[in-house]
C-alpha cells in the first residue's frame, strides 16, 4: 500500500466515524430546530433568530483563531509539554476574548436594537451575551481533540452528548408550553454541554489540573497568536458570511422574513456533512506531508479526498434542489414553503464549497493562514454588496444568492493560491464528468415526480437512488484511480464481505 493510500485509509476511518456522528448530531439539531420553529410564530422566532445570529457573528471574532491554531500546532509538535502549553495558551486567549466580547455586546445592546428596529432585541442580547463567554471555550477544547486526532471523542462530545441532552431539555420546555424560554435555554446549554464532554475526553492527554496548575509561557502564547491572528480575522469573516444574510434581512425586512429564512438556513449544512467529516483529520495528515516536503503526496491526498467528498455529497444536493418544496413542507409545514426557493439557492451555494474540497484546511496545512484572511475578506465584501443590492429587490432569495456568491468568490481565491503555492488543484475531470449523467438522471426523476407531494421517507428513497446512480456514474465514466482501490480494500476487510467481483470491475475501469 502506498503512503498516500495508507493516509486515505486513516482518513476514511475518521471520516466515516465523524460522518456518522455528524449525521446523528445534525439530525438531533434538526429536531431541535423543528421543535423551536413549530412552537413559535414566525415573527417571534425571527426575533430570537436575529439575536442569536448577532451573537454567533460576534463569537467568531472573539475566538481569536485559537481553536484552528491549537489543531494545527499540537500535531506539529511531538513534545507533550509543548502540546500542553499550546492548549493552555489557547484557553487563556479565548477566555480573554470571550470576556471582552460579552461586555461589548451587553453595553451596545440598545444601539443594536435601535439599528435593527426590533423592540425585544436588547433583552435577548443581554441573555445571549453569556454565549460569548462559553462558546469560545467550547471551540478551543474541540480544537484540542482535533489536534490529538481524537475523532471518536469529538463525535461523542459535540455530536452525541450535547445535542441529545439539549434536545431533552428543549422538549421539556416545549411540552409545558414554554417554547420561547426553551429556545433560549437550548441555544445556551449546547456549548456548555460540549465543554463538559470535551474536558472529560481530553483527560486521556491532559488533565484539568494540568491545564490550570500553571500559566503557559509567553513564548507559547506568542507563537499561537502569531499563527492564529490571520485565522481570527478570516474566521470572523467566514462566520459573518454565514450570518450576514440573517443580519441584512433583519435590517431590510420584517421579523417574519427573518423567521422564514432562518428556518431553512440550517438545512444547507447537510451539504457540508462529509466535507467537515474529512477535514477533521485531513488537517493533521496534510500538515505532516507539507512539513516533510511531500508535495506530490499532499496533492494526491487533496484530489482523492475531494473526489469522494463530491461523490457522496452530490446526491444530497440533487435531491435538495429538485424537491426543495417537499423538504421544507415536510419539516416545517405549509407556511414555510415560500422559503424553499432560498433553500435551493443556498444548497447550490454550499456545493461550490464542497467541489473545491478541504481547501481551507489545505491553506492552513501549508502555513498560509493570511490567505484565508484575504480570501474571506474578498468574499465578505462581495457578500455584503450583493445583500444590500438584492434583498430590497427580491427578498430572502436575494440573501441566498449573496451568500452563495460570497462563498464562491472566497473559494476561488483560496484554490488559486493553493495552485500557485504547491502546484495542484482539487477540480479535475474525474470529479466533474460523473456529475453530467447524474444531472440527466435527476431531470428525468423530477419530470416523473414533480406533480406529487413527497413525504420524508420517499425523499430519503429518492436520495438513496441518486446515490446508487452516482457510484455507477463514477465507475463507468472511468473516474477511478489506484488509490480508490485502497479504500475498497479497507471497506471489504471491515464489513467481512467478499467484494472481489467489485474490485475486478473497478480494476477494469482504471
Amino acid at each position: 500500500m502506498s503512503e498516500v493510500g495508507g493516509s486515505l485509509v486513516e482518513l476514511l476511518k475518521s471520516a466515516g466515524l465523524v460522518f456518522i456522528g455528524t449525521i446523528i448530531g445534525r439530525f438531533l439539531a434538526l429536531l431541535g430546530q423543528i421543535l423551536v420553529v413549530r412552537s413559535l410564530s414566525p415573527d417571534l422566532y425571527g426575533t430570537i433568530a436575529l439575536a442569536f445570529s448577532i451573537v454567533a457573528s460576534l463569537s467568531a471574532i472573539f475566538v481569536l483563531g485559537a481553536p484552528q491554531g491549537v489543531a494545527r500546532l499540537i500535531p506539529a509538535n511531538e513534545d507533550h509539554q509543548s502540546q500542553l502549553e499550546f492548549l493552555q495558551s489557547g484557553l487563556v486567549i479565548v477566555i480573554f476574548g470571550g470576556v471582552i466580547g460579552s461586555i461589548t455586546l451587553y453595553l451596545s445592546r440598545y444601539e443594536i436594537q435601535y439599528l435593527m428596529d426590533s423592540p425585544k432585541l436588547a433583552s435577548l442580547l443581554s441573555i445571549f451575551s453569556i454565549y460569548l463567554l462559553i462558546f469560545p471555550i467550547q471551540r478551543l477544547l474541540i480544537g484540542g481533540l482535533r489536534g490529538f486526532k481524537q475523532s471518536r471523542e469529538r463525535v461523542l462530545a459535540k455530536d452525541i452528548f450535547a445535542p441529545s441532552f439539549g434536545l431533552i431539555i428543549l422538549y421539556t420546555f416545549v411540552t409545558f408550553g414554554e417554547g420561547f424560554l426553551g429556545a433560549i435555554v437550548y441555544f445556551l446549554i449546547i456549548p456548555f454541554l460540549i465543554i463538559i464532554g470535551a474536558i472529560y475526553f481530553l483527560k486521556k492527554h491532559v488533565s484539568l489540573s494540568d491545564l490550570t496548575h500553571q500559566a503557559p509561557s509567553m513564548t507559547s502564547i506568542s507563537e499561537l497568536l502569531s499563527f492564529s491572528w490571520p485565522l481570527a480575522i478570516s474566521g470572523s469573516f467566514v462566520i459573518l458570511m454565514s450570518q450576514l444574510d440573517i443580519l441584512m434581512i433583519g435590517l431590510f425586512l420584517p421579523p417574519r422574513d427573518v423567521g422564514l429564512y432562518r428556518a431553512v438556513q440550517p438545512l444547507k449544512e447537510v451539504v457540508l456533512f462529509f466535507l467537515t467529516s474529512f477535514v477533521f483529520l485531513y488537517l493533521p495528515i496534510a500538515t505532516k506531508y507539507f512539513t516533510n516536503n511531500k508535495y506530490s503526496e499532499l496533492g494526491e491526498l487533496y484530489r482523492t479526498s475531494t473526489k469522494w467528498i463530491v461523490t457522496i455529497t452530490f446526491p444530497i444536493v440533487l435531491t435538495s434542489v429538485l424537491f426543495a418544496n417537499d423538504i421544507v413542507r415536510s419539516l416545517f409545514g405549509e407556511s414555510y414553503v415560500s422559503a424553499s426557493g432560498a433553500f435551493a439557492i443556498l444548497v447550490v451555494g454550499m456545493f461550490t464549497r464542497v467541489i473545491v474540497g478541504p481547501n481551507g484546511a489545505t491553506i492552513q496545512a501549508v502555513g498560509r493562514t493570511k490567505v484565508e484572511m484575504y480570501a474571506s475578506l474578498v468574499g465578505l465584501v462581495a457578500n455584503l454588496g450583493l445583500n444590500v443590492s438584492l434583498i430590497p429587490l427580491i427578498g430572502i432569495e436575494g440573501a441566498a444568492v449573496a451568500t452563495s456568491i460570497g462563498f464562491l468568490v472566497y473559494n476561488i481565491v483560496e484554490i488559486t493560491v493553493i495552485y500557485r503555492e504547491v502546484g495542484f488543484a482539487p477540480i479535475s475531470k474525474e470529479i466533474l464528468i460523473p456529475l453530467i449523467p447524474m444531472i440527466l438522471v435527476g431531470g428525468a426523476v423530477y419530470q416523473t415526480l414533480y406533480t406529487a407531494e413527497l413525504s420524508l421517507p420517499l425523499l430519503f428513497l429518492v436520495g438513496l437512488m441518486f446515490g446508487f446512480f452516482q457510484i455507477l456514474s463514477v465507475i463507468f465514466t472511468g473516474s477511478l484511480r489506484e488509490n480508490d482501490l485502497f479504500l475498497l480494500d479497507q471497506v471489504e476487510n471491515r464489513i467481512g464481505i467478499n467484494l472481489s467481483w467489485l474490485r475486478s470491475l473497478l480494476e477494469s475501469q482504471i
